[in-house]
């Protein structure tokens, strides 16, 4: 996804930042992933992502500025580990300057009932102690998304593509994190009639212990042509299958492509 500057000339390197104490990492990784899933592992600012990078001499004045100057949406973890860490401190710093300056680009998810020196009641927070990884990430995408329609995914942008040759019997699994409401257009090509749908985690495990495949959010049988507008239901992760029911000896070619509405 392409993201924008803060003078809306150039483009931002990163869609989401992740600020986190390593207390949290567990539960940031599981987010990061499926927000990479989303917007691509390189617009998603979280440490794992970047190691290479991150091996450099003055780390703390690096982090510092891309936290301040090449993040659209600051993700902030708080939580009692947050307020004792060194380099939470640093990326908190950059963080702060952005409040002053009365930018509207931060997020704050609360994972415990801790105090962090600079946020107050009186800020709003999402409390994800009760909320799934995918619920998490999906909100976030949501936050992203009202910043200004140039902050996510350009109007026609890919966001995901995939392809090859599928056996009968067999099906290809890839994943898309959608916010309520966000529409997405599909492509597919293939050299033979498939099956295609798009579902919820809840109707993919039903699928796996069934066989079938009911309350997609949009399932087409035997289609070797498709093009079709899709908007989510619901927020959170949607699971895109491409099965292989044809019975045919020779394996499909086919191509997929989702790209933002």
């Amino acid at each position: 996804m392409s993201t924008t500057s803060r003078n809306g000339d150039t483009p931002r390197r990163f869609a989401v930042g992740l600020s986190f104490p390593g207390e949290a990492r567990k539960r940031v990784a599981a987010i990061a992933k499926l927000l990479a899933t989303a917007l691509g592992q390189n617009h998603v600012l979280y440490d794992k992502f970047h190691e290479a990078e991150f091996a450099r001499p003055n780390l703390d004045v690096y982090l510092q500025n891309l936290y301040h100057d090449e993040v659209t949406l600051n993700v902030v973890l708080l939580c009692e580990a947050y307020n004792q860490k060194e380099w939470c401190g640093l990326e908190w710093r950059a963080i702060r300057d952005l409040i002053k300056q009365r930018k509207s680009e931060i997020m704050f998810l609360r994972v415990d009932d801790g105090d962090v020196a600079g946020a107050y009641s009186i800020d709003g927070y999402v409390d994800i102690r009760d909320r799934t990884d995918e619920q998490a990430a999906a909100l976030i995408m949501e936050r992203l998304q009202m910043l200004k329609p140039s902050a996510s995914a350009a109007v026609g942008e890919l966001l995901l593509t995939d392809g090859g040759k599928l056996p009968n019997g067999k099906s290809a699994l890839c994943d898309v994190v959608m916010a309520k409401g966000e529409s997405v257009r599909v492509t597919l090509e293939a050299g033979y009639e498939l099956d295609f749908a798009i579902c919820s985690p809840e109707a993919f495990k039903r699928w796996r212990s069934t066989g079938r495949l009911t309350g997609c959010l949009h399932l087409a049988r035997r289609t070797a042509d498709l093009e079709v507008k899709i908007s989510a239901r619901h927020a959170g992760l949607h699971h895109i299958l491409v099965i292989n029911n044809t019975r045919r000896k020779l394996p499909v070619q086919y191509k997929l492509a989702i790209r933002q509405n």
